[in-house]
């Protein structure tokens, strides 16, 4: 990879966290390519040299996150499919019992009890 390749991968990646970050503070029809821009420290000229829209950069945002996850588990393409939908069953589960008890306990703990469930434990 030559030294503009690696630059435009990292501002991609720069964007990546920056729309992550911001997906945390508030809802994604509300984010701006300004927002983006300035909390990954790049111009509007590389948000468009990457994207046509916010639209774009959650849909490569999210297919980096999803092979990120993947690569930390060793997943076979193969398995991928397989696996993701396991993981999606059980997180569709744990919400529908909490409905089913009248959303008794907080948002924040459904969340943790979902990231406990696919969090790699330490050894």
């Amino acid at each position: 990879m030559n030294k503009n390749e690696s630059k435009y991968f990292k501002s991609a990646e720069k964007m990546h966290t920056a729309l992550i970050s911001l997906i945390d503070e508030k809802d994604f029809e509300l984010i701006t390519v300004k927002e983006i821009c300035e909390v990954a420290g790049v111009n509007r000229s590389t948000f468009y040299l990457h994207y046509d829209n916010t639209n774009d950069l959650l849909k490569e945002t999210i297919e980096a996150v999803y092979k990120d996850f993947f690569s930390r588990f060793g997943v076979s393409e193969e398995e991928q499919p397989f696996i993701m939908i396991f993981y999606l069953n059980g997180i569709i589960g744990l919400i529908n019992e909490w409905l089913a008890r009248d959303c008794a306990q907080s948002k924040e703990e459904i969340i943790s009890i979902i990231q406990k469930c696919i969090l790699r434990p330490a050894h």
